[in-house]
Protein backbone atom coordinates (compact mmCIF):
# COMPACT_ATOMS: atom_id res chain seq x y z
CA UNK A 1 0.00 0.00 0.00
CA UNK A 2 2.55 2.33 1.07
CA UNK A 3 4.69 1.86 -2.54
CA UNK A 4 1.26 2.23 -4.50
CA UNK A 5 0.49 5.80 -2.47
CA UNK A 6 4.40 6.25 -3.16
CA UNK A 7 4.40 5.66 -7.14
CA UNK A 8 1.33 8.18 -7.30
CA UNK A 9 2.39 10.91 -5.60
CA UNK A 10 5.64 10.31 -7.92
CA UNK A 11 3.09 10.33 -11.14
CA UNK A 12 1.26 13.25 -9.68
CA UNK A 13 4.18 15.11 -9.82
CA UNK A 14 5.74 14.45 -12.81
CA UNK A 15 2.39 15.60 -14.70
CA UNK A 16 3.48 19.35 -15.04
CA UNK A 17 0.75 21.79 -13.17
CA UNK A 18 -0.75 24.70 -15.81
CA UNK A 19 1.81 27.11 -13.58
CA UNK A 20 4.80 25.17 -14.49
CA UNK A 21 4.37 23.82 -17.46
CA UNK A 22 6.00 26.55 -19.67
CA UNK A 23 8.85 26.73 -17.75
CA UNK A 24 10.22 23.16 -17.53
CA UNK A 25 9.03 22.52 -14.06
CA UNK A 26 7.28 18.88 -14.68
CA UNK A 27 8.95 15.92 -15.63
CA UNK A 28 10.44 13.71 -13.81
CA UNK A 29 12.43 14.76 -10.17
CA UNK A 30 15.95 15.00 -10.56
CA UNK A 31 17.92 12.14 -9.16
CA UNK A 32 19.32 13.65 -6.51
CA UNK A 33 16.11 14.92 -5.42
CA UNK A 34 14.71 13.10 -2.71
CA UNK A 35 11.16 11.36 -2.98
CA UNK A 36 7.93 13.36 -1.95
CA UNK A 37 7.50 13.42 1.52
CA UNK A 38 4.25 11.76 2.57
CA UNK A 39 1.85 13.28 4.96
CA UNK A 40 0.38 12.57 7.79
CA UNK A 41 -3.40 11.56 6.17
CA UNK A 42 -1.61 9.42 3.65
CA UNK A 43 0.03 7.73 6.16
CA UNK A 44 -3.93 7.29 8.24
CA UNK A 45 -5.29 6.27 4.50
CA UNK A 46 -3.14 3.75 3.68
CA UNK A 47 -2.83 2.68 7.37
CA UNK A 48 -6.75 2.29 7.22
CA UNK A 49 -7.02 0.70 4.05
CA UNK A 50 -4.55 -2.04 5.37
CA UNK A 51 -6.57 -2.51 8.47
CA UNK A 52 -10.09 -2.98 6.54
CA UNK A 53 -8.27 -5.25 4.31
CA UNK A 54 -6.91 -7.10 7.10
CA UNK A 55 -10.27 -7.03 9.36
CA UNK A 56 -12.27 -8.37 5.67
CA UNK A 57 -9.73 -11.47 5.06
CA UNK A 58 -9.39 -12.11 8.50
CA UNK A 59 -13.08 -11.90 9.92
CA UNK A 60 -13.94 -15.67 9.17
CA UNK A 61 -10.59 -16.93 11.12
CA UNK A 62 -12.07 -14.54 14.13
CA UNK A 63 -15.71 -16.11 13.86
CA UNK A 64 -14.46 -20.15 14.04
CA UNK A 65 -11.77 -18.60 17.36
CA UNK A 66 -14.71 -17.82 18.74
CA UNK A 67 -17.18 -20.72 17.96
CA UNK A 68 -14.05 -22.77 19.22
CA UNK A 69 -14.21 -20.60 22.68
CA UNK A 70 -17.64 -21.13 23.06
CA UNK A 71 -18.12 -24.73 21.55
CA UNK A 72 -18.98 -26.46 25.15
CA UNK A 73 -21.65 -23.49 25.20
CA UNK A 74 -23.16 -24.49 22.10
CA UNK A 75 -22.81 -27.91 22.40
CA UNK A 76 -25.16 -28.05 25.19
CA UNK A 77 -28.03 -26.48 23.03
CA UNK A 78 -30.53 -29.13 21.46
CA UNK A 79 -30.03 -27.48 18.07
CA UNK A 80 -28.68 -30.30 15.87
CA UNK A 81 -26.97 -28.01 13.53
CA UNK A 82 -25.15 -26.42 16.44
CA UNK A 83 -23.92 -29.43 18.03
CA UNK A 84 -22.54 -30.06 14.27
CA UNK A 85 -20.79 -26.90 14.66
CA UNK A 86 -19.51 -27.19 18.08
CA UNK A 87 -17.59 -30.50 17.21
CA UNK A 88 -16.34 -28.68 13.98
CA UNK A 89 -14.98 -26.20 16.36
CA UNK A 90 -12.59 -28.88 17.79
CA UNK A 91 -11.08 -29.70 14.24
CA UNK A 92 -8.47 -27.77 12.33
CA UNK A 93 -9.85 -23.66 11.72
CA UNK A 94 -10.17 -24.93 8.09
CA UNK A 95 -12.80 -27.45 8.68
CA UNK A 96 -14.54 -25.63 11.51
CA UNK A 97 -15.15 -22.70 8.59
CA UNK A 98 -16.69 -25.30 6.19
CA UNK A 99 -18.70 -26.77 8.84
CA UNK A 100 -20.22 -23.72 9.75
CA UNK A 101 -20.67 -22.29 6.27
CA UNK A 102 -22.57 -25.74 5.69
CA UNK A 103 -24.91 -25.46 8.79
CA UNK A 104 -25.72 -21.84 8.78
CA UNK A 105 -24.57 -19.94 5.58
CA UNK A 106 -21.17 -18.46 4.43
CA UNK A 107 -22.59 -14.90 4.98
CA UNK A 108 -22.31 -16.31 9.09
CA UNK A 109 -18.55 -16.55 8.65
CA UNK A 110 -18.56 -12.75 8.36
CA UNK A 111 -21.18 -11.98 10.89
CA UNK A 112 -19.98 -9.24 13.51
CA UNK A 113 -17.77 -7.26 10.73
CA UNK A 114 -18.88 -3.81 10.92
CA UNK A 115 -18.08 -3.22 13.94
CA UNK A 116 -14.74 -4.89 14.50
CA UNK A 117 -14.19 -3.21 10.56
CA UNK A 118 -14.87 0.06 12.37
CA UNK A 119 -12.41 -0.51 15.09
CA UNK A 120 -9.11 -2.77 13.09
CA UNK A 121 -9.74 0.45 10.24
CA UNK A 122 -9.35 3.31 13.03
CA UNK A 123 -6.67 1.80 15.38
CA UNK A 124 -4.51 0.53 12.31
CA UNK A 125 -5.15 4.17 10.37
CA UNK A 126 -3.64 5.80 14.52
CA UNK A 127 -1.03 2.90 14.68
CA UNK A 128 0.70 3.36 11.08
CA UNK A 129 0.17 7.27 11.48
CA UNK A 130 2.23 7.11 14.29
CA UNK A 131 4.71 4.58 12.91
CA UNK A 132 5.47 6.53 9.82
CA UNK A 133 5.88 9.81 12.35
CA UNK A 134 8.58 7.78 14.40
CA UNK A 135 10.22 6.15 11.62
CA UNK A 136 10.66 9.07 9.62
CA UNK A 137 12.12 11.08 12.59
CA UNK A 138 14.29 8.34 13.56
CA UNK A 139 15.72 8.17 9.60
CA UNK A 140 15.91 11.75 9.95
CA UNK A 141 18.30 11.80 12.72
CA UNK A 142 20.09 9.07 11.29
CA UNK A 143 20.23 11.09 8.48
CA UNK A 144 21.72 14.41 10.56
CA UNK A 145 24.27 11.86 12.56
CA UNK A 146 26.09 11.13 8.64
CA UNK A 147 26.25 14.31 7.71
CA UNK A 148 27.75 15.36 11.19
CA UNK A 149 29.97 12.72 11.01
CA UNK A 150 31.03 13.24 7.28
CA UNK A 151 31.57 16.85 7.93
CA UNK A 152 33.72 16.01 10.86
CA UNK A 153 35.98 14.12 8.48
CA UNK A 154 35.90 16.19 5.99
CA UNK A 155 37.41 19.09 8.54
CA UNK A 156 40.55 17.39 9.17
CA UNK A 157 39.10 15.53 12.46
CA UNK A 158 39.11 12.06 11.72
CA UNK A 159 42.18 11.85 9.53
CA UNK A 160 45.35 9.72 10.10
CA UNK A 161 48.00 12.16 9.84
Amino acid sequence: MTAAVGRHHRRRAAVPSPATAGRGGGGEPAPSQSPPRRSGAAAAVVGAATGAITSLVTEPLDVVRTRAMTANAVHASSSAGSAMVAAAARRPPWAAAVAIARAEGVATLWRGTGPRLVSVTAASAVWYTVYEGVRRGMVADAERRRRRRQAHEGNGGGGVG
